[in-house]
């Protein structure tokens, strides 16, 4: 019989912004982490996410929405688990 199975990255979540509707107004701006990369970071426009980079030496502070120098952004990336495919004959 053949196998196969893949390992999905379940473990990093994504960031997902927040759905706004034709007639609602966006209040605010909302700026998520991106969970992979410290350096990274989600503007959300209508919905819709836009990924940004903060300058070079500076992490993604999502406690207070700013680019930070890694101390104070505390930022540990997460690793995604490699998406590993397998087939296997028995």
């Amino acid at each position: 019989s053949l196998s196969s199975f893949a390992i999905s990255q379940e473990t990093c979540p994504e960031p997902t912004c927040p759905s706004i509707g034709e007639d609602e107004v966006e209040t605010g701006l909302t700026l998520l982490p991106v969970p992979t990369n410290c350096n990274e970071f989600i503007v959300c426009s209508r919905g819709i996410p836009i990924k940004m980079n903060c300058p070079a030496t500076l992490d993604f502070n999502p406690a207070i929405n700013v680019c930070d120098y890694h101390r104070n952004a505390r930022c540990e990336p997460c690793e995604p688990e490699k998406t590993v495919e397998s087939s296997e004959d028995a």
